[in-house]
């Protein structure tokens, strides 16, 4: 149930460790808060974009029934590994390896997140409409970014993509025991 908490934390410290604080971090936090929160809302609505799914109780207070957290996720996971990636990629590139990312990232976060009440699927399997609805909406966000010209790295957004990425490994085998 601390998951809300962590996710908002988690936030706070990316902004607080980005480099070049200023009103182009913001307005990227807010586009992709929206954009992220706003795929879901027609994901669960209107079965669009991921597949047909719902959310549990975990992630915390729910606007639309979609959690408001939901919105965060997506910020810290696009913000994340869009600043731990050279920003000298060409553009393509960079969403091409971003949007992989951040879909491996997913695929990664799937069973942990049924298995603890984040959101569940019709008939209990992952469609693959998710992966690539993943992959659109994190291109989308990722050219977002690159078009932000956010400036500078954040090096702490390396090391948050390491331990989140550890959790969900070692909570997915912890699992198969």
């Amino acid at each position: 149930m601390a998951t809300p908490i962590t996710l908002f934390i988690s936030a706070c410290l990316l902004i607080w460790n980005h480099v070049n604080k200023n009103w182009k971090l913001e307005r990227f936090g807010s586009a992709a808060f929206v954009v992220g929160f706003g795929s879901v809302y027609l994901g669960v609505y209107y079965k669009l974009i991921f597949g047909n799914y719902q959310y549990g109780a975990t992630l915390g207070i729910k606007f639309w029934n979609v959690p408001l957290m939901i919105g965060v996720n997506w910020f810290i996971t696009i913000y994340s590994i869009g600043s731990v990636l050279p920003s000298r990629l060409p553009l393509s590139l960079f969403v091409l390896i971003a949007g992989g990312m951040a879909v491996a990232l997913d695929w990664l976060m799937e069973p942990v997140a049924i298995a603890y009440d984040f959101w569940s699927w019709q008939n209990g399997e992952i469609p693959f409409s998710n992966y690539i609805g993943w992959f659109g909406v994190s291109v989308f966000l990722f050219l977002l970014f690159k078009r932000a010209d956010l400036g500078g790295r954040n090096k702490f957004a390396f090391w948050f993509l390491i331990v989140e990425s550890l959790f969900f490994v070692v909570l997915n085998a912890a699992s198969r025991f």
